[in-house]
């Protein structure tokens, strides 16, 4: 794993810690139910968003750059579609 991946896991725990005192902590004992869920949602969505930035990041550095054979044998060359 690189320092970008491990950074992206700390900051994901750090995330979630968060969620769990926001639920727990003093601001709950005052929140709406309507509030809470607001918040919630947008965070959860920006964590889940974030965990799949961070599969698709560890995916890309296991999979073979190397050119790889088409049909006809003729060479294709690696291109990162998420830089297009």
């Amino acid at each position: 794993m690189s320092f970008n991946s491990t950074h992206m896991i700390h900051q994901l725990r750090a995330d979630f810690e968060k969620l769990i005192a926001l639920v727990t902590g003093p601001e709950a004992q005052t929140a709406t139910l309507d509030q809470m869920e607001r918040s919630l949602f947008r965070q959860v969505l920006r964590l889940g968003f974030r965990l799949l930035q961070l599969f698709l990041f560890t995916r890309a550095q296991t999979e073979s750059h190397a050119p790889q054979p088409g049909a006809g044998r003729t060479i294709l060359l690696y291109r990162n579609c998420s830089r297009d």
